[in-house]
């Protein structure tokens, strides 16, 4: 699958946010590190999508350290090998409702993932703050969509 990346219109584009380092080596090596005004295209596979709905217990407290801790993952997760994006987002909504979003190049890329000395943590302390079971979606790119 061919996606657009960016288009870089100073001779030093990846000396800030927001590329992340991963993307930053992969642009460097593919030489397009010094690009002016091109719009840089390359080949991904496509992608397996994890998206988990959480619902907080309705206190403060739960919700404010619910947030955290998932916070807290997506600085971690984000650093696993294969994870091309793990974030986390709060509803605008209802603030008892969050949503993570877990992009990995494979679906065994997750094992890398679920091999993090960090995950025997995360449901033990997050369980206990939820109103209801987190409802997880496994989700597929489809070939041919676009960035």
């Amino acid at each position: 699958m061919l996606k657009k990346l960016f288009k870089c219109q100073s001779p030093e584009p990846l000396s800030s946010p927001p590329y992340s380092p991963r993307t930053q080596n992969n642009i460097i090596h593919h030489g397009l590190h010094n690009c002016r005004s091109y719009v840089i295209y390359f080949h991904l596979p496509i992608s397996t999508l994890m998206i988990i709905d959480l619902r907080a217990k309705a206190d403060e407290e739960s919700i404010s350290k619910l947030k955290a801790k998932l916070v807290e993952a997506s600085n971690v997760y984000s650093n696993d090998k294969e994870t091309i994006s793990w974030f986390v987002m709060q509803s605008v909504f209802d603030k008892q409702d969050f949503t993570i979003v877990e992009r990995y190049e494979k679906e065994s890329s997750q094992e890398y993932h679920l091999n993090n000395p960090y995950w025997k943590t995360f449901d033990p302390y997050v369980i206990p703050l939820l109103e209801k079971d987190m409802d997880m979606h496994r989700l597929e790119e489809l070939e041919g969509s676009t960035m």
